[in-house]
């Protein structure tokens, strides 16, 4: 729930001049009751546990006669925060169909081998369904710990570099250390429109929100930031 919780905040943090989660979430988490962890705005839950977890408490509830709203309201709001990622790839990317969009990362969260129930996948299966032809690159697969999709419009990279060739857009899925390597030049000498939808604000930076076109997830436009600063 604190994760949806956050995700909430984060839609309502882009429609807001100025506005930025990690500020409304670090300043809730310093409260001793809620406290930081898991309160980062960002893409859904997913992995083994929590989506499985709460559809099992909803339907023990149903079972016993009970009603479980906010364990239904959780899982719904978490499945929209992926959809509301496709819609903001669809609003940027004209005609999606035949185009390339760059994926970084798709295991449910970082440092792991794990794809079940990832939102990174599931924003992939999207996109695949509306026509585009993603490129993937997990440093876990690298490892050999995970298999390639099995769709033809899913490519796997060799490396984050390689990921961006010819893209029309990059997606920052999850957030591995490795992809701090990567450098603006990287986006504007490979892409074909240095597009960045960065999910975790983990490129939220001069060098890269200067010098590309970059959305982030839970911060008002660059512009509107700007304005902000400004003002002060």
């Amino acid at each position: 729930m604190k994760i949806t919780f956050a995700n909430t905040i984060a839609e309502l943090c882009e429609n807001i001049p100025g506005g930025d989660v990690d500020v409304v979430t670090g300043a809730l988490g310093l409260d001793t009751r809620i406290g930081p962890k898991y309160l980062r705005g960002g893409l859904g839950y997913g992995g083994p546990c929590f989506p499985r977890d709460n559809k099992a408490l909803s339907f023990f509830a149903r079972q016993v006669g009970c009603q479980a709203k906010l364990c239904e309201a959780t899982d719904d709001a978490n499945r929209r925060q992926t959809e509301r990622i496709v819609r903001l790839v669809l609003q940027e990317v004209a005609e999606v169909e035949g185009k390339r969009i760059a994926l970084l990362g798709l295991t449910y969260k970082a440092d792991t081998d794990v794809t079940e129930e990832s939102a990174a996948l599931k924003i992939a299966t999207a996109l695949v369904e509306h026509g585009a032809r993603v490129q993937i690159y997990d440093p876990s697969v690298v490892n050999g710990c995970w298999s390639t999709p099995q769709d033809d419009k899913m490519t796997y990279a060799e490396s984050a570099v390689a990921c961006l060739d010819g893209a029309d857009l990059c997606i920052l899925a999850t957030p591995w250390h490795d992809f701090n390597e990567l450098k603006a030049e990287d986006f504007l000498w490979n892409m074909k429109r240095p597009v960045l939808l960065d999910c975790w604000r983990f490129f939220d930076r001069p060098e890269f929100q200067d010098r590309l076109d970059c959305l982030a997830v839970g911060l008002a436009p660059v512009q509107e930031r700007a304005k902000v600063e400004v003002a002060s």
